[in-house]
């Protein structure tokens, strides 16, 4: 009988780094997520006038910070 022994350090798109992979991209989601609830946070503190002064409404806030980048927003 034959055993065959795996090297799963050196495994190139192997399971180990796909599950490293994996994870890394959960982390950075989640660190993305506490990032944005802090802004959100921030954004919330605002009176309504200086949301107004500068351009925003108190119900786009979420929308303003999970998609910062929304071309559709420019003003």
């Amino acid at each position: 009988m034959t055993v065959q022994s795996y090297d799963l350090t050196h495994s190139h798109g192997g399971l180990l780094a796909r599950a490293s992979g994996w994870v890394q991209d959960r982390l950075t989601e989640l660190q993305a997520g506490i990032e944005n609830a802090r802004r959100l946070e921030q954004l919330e503190r605002l009176s309504d006038r200086t949301l107004h002064d500068i351009g925003l409404n108190r119900s786009e806030l979420t929308s303003v910070v999970s998609h910062p980048h929304d071309a559709t927003r420019v003003r």
